[in-house]
């Protein structure tokens, strides 16, 4: 990890570090890159995580796979978020997890995130740390989703030009 961590590396980290068990949700890999911060933190903490990753676009739901393979305690649903496919919490609970009490959700889709959280049941699966992709939305529509966000006691922090992070008080 870098010398000087960012935000959302840090306040995952402070999480991670007071959990026995923590709960990880990836939902879309629009990159599938290894060199993704969830990478390094669910592989640093892999003795006391669990990491679903939701995908259902097979070639990259492999990818992520082949990365993830050394986790000991991860698994894929291959099935879309939104739209005609599930809720997410029906995905964890087909998976056999518990749909409330995630620690983190990473949304990671190039387009519409505010319409991928939408279907990730927020107020029923109440993720401490929600972190998804704002460039991908036009401004009423990020508007909107940060209004949500507060009404569910997020506070927003943006940390890169393109990515925000929300975080709740457990």
């Amino acid at each position: 990890m870098p010398d000087s961590p960012d935000p959302y590396t840090l306040a995952l980290t402070r999480h991670l570090s007071r959990r026995a068990r923590a709960r990880l949700v990836q939902v879309g890999s629009a990159d599938a890159l290894v060199t993704d911060r969830l990478h390094r933190l669910a592989m640093a903490f892999s003795t006391t995580s669990r990491i679903m990753i939701v995908e259902s676009d097979a070639v990259k739901a492999t990818h992520l796979e082949q990365a993830f393979v050394a986790h000991p305690r991860m698994s894929t649903a291959r099935v879309p978020v939104g739209g005609a496919g599930p809720t997410l919490a029906g995905i964890l609970t087909r998976a056999g997890w518990s749909p409330d009490g995630i620690d983190l959700l990473q949304v990671n889709v190039t387009e519409e995130p505010d319409t991928t959280l939408g279907r990730c049941d927020l107020e029923h699966t109440r993720p401490q740390i929600i972190a998804y992709r704002h460039r991908a939305l036009a401004e009423i529509r990020r508007l909107a989703l940060e209004a949500r966000l507060h009404r569910l006691g997020y506070h927003l922090q943006p940390w890169t030009l393109t990515d925000t992070f929300a975080s709740r008080q457990p």
